[in-house]
């Protein structure tokens, strides 16, 4: 056998022991003469010009997606097989491929080398940056077949699509109650724990929903404007209960009316 004098590997020809001598010094003697990338060896130059062409000659004999290199197509048939060969050593999570792990290993680390460049904002993968970006350029590439409703992201879609099938896949393991979205069962959870997690900053009560809270400040601005009974249904006030009462049927009726909805209080005695 051919020893590599760097590291414990040996060959069988000495033109492997040749190409793998170039991992370790560097050496990328094959450039592509479409973009001038550089290889290590031949096969990975020829595999990497199948990325110009469209060529995908590797497909799964499952599904019929094909690709450029049969590395990927190994890796791409686990996600058949439910095989994940690359764990985590922090936390024992797998995955299907080492770039995954890779990126998932930053969680752990805290290092985030994807920034945007309009916010500053970093993140953990080149994905959740290109997701990101579309916050910025108002994108909204993922639409529902169903009711023509767009996201920025493909998870937001699959979501929204389980409002039209009433699929609810995220149980609360305390009462059984499920959930479309796991943002909901996370803020459900909170109601068995006691948890409150959105205090109010002006009088310190703390709510389980941030919307909770939301309706809660309502109260604040509208003691402050001099109508202390505000509407929880929309963003009106009233001076006083009565008419916080009478404006409640107009969402029970399902009428919206200018006259009541813009009560000042000249009908009922008061003044503006």
């Amino acid at each position: 056998p051919y020893k590599c004098a760097d590291c414990p590997k040996s060959f069988c020809y000495p033109s492997k022991l040749a190409a793998h001598r170039r991992t370790h010094t560097g050496q990328r003697p094959y450039p592509c003469n479409r973009c001038g990338k550089s290889f290590c060896y031949p096969s990975k130059l020829a595999a990497h010009r199948r990325t110009h062409t469209g060529q995908r000659p590797y497909p799964c004999n499952r599904c019929g997606k094909s690709f450029c290199y049969p590395s990927k197509l190994a890796a791409h048939r686990r996600t058949h097989t439910g095989q994940r060969p690359y764990p985590c050593n922090r936390c024992g999570k797998s995955f299907c491929y080492p770039s995954k792990l890779a990126a998932h290993r930053r969680t752990h680390t805290g290092q985030r080398p994807y920034p945007c460049n309009r916010c500053g904002k970093s993140f953990c993968y080149p994905s959740k940056l290109a997701a990101h970006r579309r916050t910025h350029t108002g994108q909204r590439p993922y639409p529902c077949n169903r009711c023509g409703k767009s996201f920025c992201y493909p998870s937001k879609l699959a979501a929204h699509r389980r409002t039209h099938t009433g699929q609810r896949p995220y149980p609360c393991n305390r009462c059984g109650k499920s959930f479309c979205y796991p943002s909901k069962l996370a803020a459900h959870r909170r109601t068995h724990t006691g948890q409150r997690p959105y205090p109010c900053n002006r009088c310190g009560k703390s709510f389980c929903y941030p919307s909770k809270l939301a309706a809660h400040q309502q109260i604040h601005a509208a003691a402050a404007a001099g109508r202390p009974y505000p509407c929880m249904r929309c963003s009106k006030s009233f001076r006083q209960l009565r008419n916080l009462t009478l404006h409640q049927r107009v969402h029970e009726d399902g009428e919206v009316g200018d006259d009541l909805s813009q009560t000042k209080g000249h009908s009922n005695g008061e003044r503006p």
